[in-house]
C-alpha cells in the first residue's frame, strides 16, 4: 500500500477580490479546504464549490496590494513544494494557467449605468496612468499596452445573471485614485465608452498579461462613484458578481 497522499484536484480558477464583503458569498457557496495561506497582504483558500476546485484570494484594496497577492499566489501555485505546504495546488509545471477572475464591486461611470448591474470587463485600463509627455498613449503605463484584454473564450462563457438581468461587456477603467463625484465628469470625457471603474482590475489584468495567464473580470456596480452609495450597496454587489462567477466557474470546468 502506498503511503502517498493523493493530489488533490486542479485549481480551474483564481477569484481575486479586494474585502471581506466580497469574499463572503463565495465562502458561503464553499467549503474551505485547510487554512488558508498568507501571502504578504494576501490571503489565499482553496474552496470546493460543487466538486470545482478554485482559489480565492483577499488581496486588499488598491493596485499594490492586487498585484503582490496575485502574483504570489501564481508563484505558489507554480511551486510545488510551497503548494503543498499550502494546500492550494499540485501542480509543479512553471507554466500553469488557471483563469484569473477579478470579482466585487465598482462603480459605475457610464452615463446610462446603473447601481446592481453586472459588469464583464472586455478591455481594461490604468485610468490615473498619464505618460502622455513620452509619446504614450493616455492610461499606457510605458513599456506596457495601452490597454489589456480579456481572455476572448473565457468571456463568450460568461451568461446572463440568475434573475436574467443581462451583463455589460465594455471598458473597466482602474486607478489607486478613487473616481469621487468631481472626477466623473473628466474621467468620462476621457474615457466616453467606459462603463465602470475600480482600484484592482487594472492591476490584476496586467499582473495577468505579464504572468502569461487568462484574466476576465466581472463586477456589479455597488455605487455611481459615491460613498455612501457603496456603503449601503457593496453586500448587494458583491453578492451579484459572485453568483455570475460561480457560473462561469461551471462552465470552465465543462
Amino acid at each position: 500500500m502506498s503511503d502517498q497522499v493523493a493530489a488533490p484536484p486542479p485549481v480551474v480558477a483564481v477569484v481575486c477580490v479586494a474585502m471581506p464583503e466580497e469574499s463572503a458569498p463565495f465562502l458561503a457557496q464553499g467549503a474551505v479546504i485547510g487554512q488558508p495561506a498568507r501571502l504578504g497582504n494576501a490571503q489565499a483558500q482553496r474552496i470546493d464549490v460543487s466538486g470545482r476546485q478554485i482559489v480565492l484570494v483577499r488581496t486588499g484594496i488598491g493596485y499594490v496590494n492586487a498585484a503582490s497577492g496575485l502574483t504570489a499566489v501564481i508563484a505558489a501555485l507554480r511551486n510545488s513544494r510551497f503548494a503543498h505546504a499550502a494546500g492550494l495546488v499540485h501542480e509543479a509545471a512553471a507554466q500553469y494557467a488557471p483563469v484569473v477572475i477579478s470579482a466585487g464591486s465598482a462603480g459605475g461611470i457610464h452615463r446610462d449605468i446603473r447601481v446592481g448591474e453586472i459588469v464583464a470587463g472586455n478591455r481594461f485600463v490604468h485610468s490615473a496612468a498619464d505618460a502622455t509627455a513620452f509619446g504614450y498613449e493616455l492610461g499606457q503605463v510605458p513599456g506596457m499596452p495601452a490597454e489589456y484584454h480579456a481572455d476572448e473564450a473565457v468571456l463568450a462563457l460568461v451568461r446572463q445573471t440568475r434573475d436574467d438581468s443581462p451583463v455589460r461587456r465594455g471598458l473597466m477603467l482602474s486607478s489607486d485614485v478613487f473616481v469621487s463625484t468631481p472626477r466623473v465628469a473628466p474621467t468620462r470625457e476621457q474615457w466616453p465608452d467606459a462603463l465602470s471603474v475600480d482600484m484592482e482590475t487594472g492591476a490584476l489584468a496586467q499582473t495577468s498579461y505579464s504572468l502569461g495567464v487568462p484574466f476576465v473580470s466581472i463586477r456589479a456596480v455597488s455605487d455611481l462613484c459615491g460613498p455612501s452609495e457603496f456603503d449601503t450597496h457593496v453586500d448587494d454587489a458583491a453578492d451579484r458578481s459572485a453568483s455570475v462567477v460561480l457560473d462561469l466557474i461551471e462552465r470552465l470546468s465543462q
